[in-house]
């Protein structure tokens, strides 16, 4: 009878983790994808060897005042294309942490600042252009799905223009239609002209933007990140 009932508890134990596998396993197990991308002076648009980029893994903690907890990381550098690549990470986690965890990416050269990112995104939804009816009403809103292109993220500065403060401070990011848009990142082929051009030149509401969401996190895909040397 004892080990009619063990087996009884088992099977239970395995029917309840059945159901909630997914959720019992993210309690225990780390995991994040895998990061990659390209270093590149911020004028020149050479590529810079020896950055130092480091993936620093956490998770928070569950109580009354929730805190996190440093699960690990790991570093590489950049190698004379200014290309890198982190693994992804995994590891067992003790089962009093919640689900609630984040990487984040730190990218380290001595003199040096990050000014841009750019990054592909696919299948976006962009806002071309906006009428404003009177200051706080919008008349209307030109909008379509574009298959493919980059968008452009400016990086906090102290040297920023009051244009770049309210780009960066608005819910979007400016998007640029591109074909195969990780490979051509990949290769250098990015029109930077172009991009700075329409960014600094063009009024705001008439800048093609995607909304921050729908915009895939630094270094998931393919991302170029400039560096700017600081005085």
């Amino acid at each position: 009878m004892k080990k009619v009932s063990l087996i009884g508890v088992i099977i239970i134990l395995i029917a309840i983790f059945s159901v909630r596998d997914a959720f019992a396993w993210r309690w225990i197990l780390y995991y994040e994808t895998s990061f990659k991308g390209r270093v590149i002076d911020a004028e020149t648009k050479k590529p810079l060897e020896g950055v130092m980029i480091t993936a620093n893994y956490r998770k928070q903690m569950m109580g009354i005042e929730a805190n996190t907890h440093d699960v690990g990381s790991q570093s590489t550098v950049t190698d004379k294309n200014g290309e890198f690549y982190i693994p992804s990470y995994t590891t067992f986690m003790a089962p009093w942490y919640l689900k609630e965890e984040f990487t984040e990416i730190e990218i380290s050269k001595d003199r040096y600042q990050t000014d841009f990112f750019i990054i592909p995104v696919k299948n976006v939804n962009v806002v071309k252009s906006v009428k404003w009816k009177d200051p706080q009403h919008i008349e209307s809103i030109e909008q379509e799905v574009m298959e493919e292109g980059i968008v452009y993220v400016k990086g906090w500065s102290e040297e920023l223009s009051d244009r770049e403060i309210t780009l960066i401070r608005s819910n979007d990011y400016p998007f640029f239609p591109i074909k195969d848009a990780e490979t051509k990142i990949r290769n250098m082929e990015i029109p930077f002209e172009h991009i700075e051009g329409e960014v600094y030149s063009k009024n705001i509401d008439d800048l093609w933007r995607v909304w921050k969401g729908s915009v895939p996190l630094p270094f998931t895909v393919y991302t170029v990140v400039g560096l700017k040397k600081t005085k």
